[in-house]
Order: structure tokens, then sequence, then C-alpha cells
């Protein structure tokens, strides 16, 4: 099999960058190239994503389980101090609301979550002396955790605290572009995703291929959550960019 390397945000749609056995699959399997992206090979979709919350407790696990926690608006109780982060969570209903809606997904999304959620807690106990002794406070995971962890990022960093943050130095934002044959050198389409976001904390990609015998995608994913985000297959490529939707009205409340 080829592997190529790819700029983490640059993804050229070309089919021959990655390849399936032609025989078909017929074991899961993770295999890491030379620059520690895994490529993940599994039978079918509950293997896939399994093995996807393995790969990222491996590279991530203190992180992960911090991030986890904070999003259960249960940070000071883990861990001294956070209570403002904690109180702001509540307020809002992140942590309520991600638990509400992960018992309305429809039971193929459930299947995926339950999945990664199994390979997390899968590599935490065999591999609990990998994990800071801090963090295990938040173990074991629940299914539930990704819907949290879901909502807080997507829908409280990425939207209502970029405008809690509105008037500080620093916004995030992101641009993406889409080439056409006609303005390529090698006249083969090409998307270019830039998220201009820091490299760390919730902001942290992960990359890797997922590959079964219907499916071979690769690309990236925020820390902590299963599926691509910004990637490609043999037919088409996806990203997303900011939206400066004004979702948010603030007051300055006078008391007496």
């Amino acid at each position: 099999m080829k592997i190529v390397s790819y700029l983490l945000l640059l993804f050229v749609l070309v089919a021959s960058c990655t390849q399936k056995p032609e025989e078909g699959i017929t074991e899961n399997e993770i295999l890491w190239d030379t620059w520690g992206v895994p490529h993940i090979y599994a039978t079918n979709d509950a293997a896939l994503y399994e093995m996807m919350g393995w790969v990222q407790m491996q590279n991530h696990g203190d992180l992960i389980l911090r991030l986890y926690g904070e999003s259960r608006g249960k940070a000071s109780e883990y861990w001294e101090g956070n209570f403002e982060k904690d109180y702001l969570l509540h307020q809002i209903g992140v942590p309520e609301t991600g638990a509400a809606a992960y018992s309305s997904l429809p039971a193929e999304s459930k299947e995926i979550i339950d999945a990664f959620v199994k390979g997390l807690n899968a590599y935490a106990t065999q591999y609990s002396e990998k994990l800071n002794s801090t963090y295990k406070a938040v173990l074991p995971l629940q299914p539930e955790d990704v819907m949290k962890h879901a909502y807080r990022v997507c829908y409280f960093e990425f939207l209502i605290n970029r405008n809690l943050r509105a008037g500080q130095h620093w916004s995030p934002g992101s641009n993406a572009w889409a080439v056409a044959p006609s303005r390529t050198a090698n006249n083969s389409s090409m998307l270019l995703a830039n998220p201009h976001l820091p490299w760390g904390d919730f902001w942290l990609f992960f990359e890797a291929q997922l590959i079964t015998d219907t499916n071979n995608l690769y690309g990236t994913t925020l820390v902590g959550l299963p599926t691509i985000g910004i990637g490609f297959n043999e037919f088409l490529g996806w990203t997303h960019t900011v939206n400066t939707l004004d979702n948010v009205d603030l007051y300055e409340l006078q008391t007496e």
C-alpha cells in the first residue's frame, strides 16, 4: 500500500493517494506511518470507530480525559479550581443538552459513538499506567461524554464564546478554497482547508485514515470526536469554515 504524507490542512483530491486491498479487508488492523498517522483497516464500522477511539487515547489520552471532564461541567469536582468554567457551562446548559442530544440520536449514530467510547475505555484499561493519575477520575467514559464535548466545542466555544471574546485581540476564523481542474498544474481539482485555530487544547486536530470495504476516508477531526470533519475520499472532499452569524445577544444588567 502506498502511504502519502499530506500537510495537515491541504487535501488534494486524487484517488491514487490511498488504496484499499483488492481482495477486501479480512482483519482489523492499525498501521502507523512514518509521520505518526494511523491508517485504520476494519471489517465493519463498529470495529473502525472502536480503533479510532483507541488511537486517539493512545496519542492524547490525558487531554481527552481532561476535556471530557470539563465538558461534564465537573472540572472543579475533579480538579480544584475551574469553578467559573463549570458554572458557565451549566448556566448555558451544555452538559444537559449534550446528554439529551445523545439520547435523541438515531441508532446508527449511537453505534458509532458507542464504539468510539469502547475504544477509549479499552486503551485506558489496558494501558492505565500511561495516563496521568490526575485525570483518571473521569474514567470510565460514557457515550454521552462525546456529545457533551461536541456541544462544548462546537456550540459554546465556536459560537457563544467567540462573541464573548469579541473585545479581545484574537478571535478564531478560517477559510477554504476550491480550485477547478482548469486552474491547477496537473488538471486535478484541489481543496484547501485552512482553519485559523490555535494548535492545542480542544482545538487540536487528529489526523487519520479510516478504511472499510465500503469507505476510504482521509482527513482530520478535532480531538475527542470520532468522525472526520475535514477530509476527502476517492470522489470528493469536504471542509468547514467560520460562520459569523449573530447568535448571541449580550446584556449588561445594573442591580441596585
